[in-house]
């Protein structure tokens, strides 16, 4: 697939990715390939979507916040992708050019649009364990939790049903 777009032909890369993802939907790396590609094709929700589901199958891999922190700031969705880069933070302290990128995205939002640590993650799965949606979240002052940021429904083949970022 990547040889197929390099070459310049996108219909046949998107033809073999998709073969990818059927073959293995459970694969992070083929899910950040694909991500990539959409990327590269202009397509930045598909490719948010991919990113996300990466990093939620391979949840301590730093790149795949950071990929999908570029590509939401891309869209203007820049709390969910400081959400993104706080989580790279976490996963790798020893990055010093995070603590700098946090920094000025949190100086971008209005004032009194914070993020917190009460962000989190909502799952569900097919019977196949492969997720059916994913979604961000934040806790509310009463307990209740709400979806908040990137939410990704999949089907069970491993292929994106829908995407959409919210507050």
């Amino acid at each position: 697939a990547r040889h197929a777009a390099l070459d310049g032909d996108p219909e046949q890369a998107h033809h073999y990715f998709l073969r990818a993802v059927n073959a293995n939907p459970n694969s992070p790396v083929v899910h950040s390939q694909l991500g990539m590609f959409y990327s590269g094709q202009g397509s930045h929700e598909a490719a948010a979507a991919h990113f996300f589901l990466a990093g939620l199958l391979w949840d301590d891999n730093d790149v795949y916040q950071k990929q999908l922190s570029s590509t939401l700031q891309q869209l203007g969705h820049r709390r969910a992708a400081l959400r993104c880069l706080m989580r790279a933070a976490e996963l790798n302290p020893a990055d010093e050019t995070l603590p700098v990128r946090i920094e000025q995205l949190q100086a971008s939002l209005p004032a009194g649009d914070a993020v917190g640590p009460e962000s989190g993650l909502s799952v569900t799965r097919h019977d196949s364990g492969f997720p059916s949606t994913v979604g961000q979240t934040t806790a509310r002052l009463d307990g209740s939790v709400v979806l908040d940021g990137v939410w990704t429904e999949w089907h069970a083949s491993g292929s994106l049903k829908a995407v959409a970022c919210d507050r």
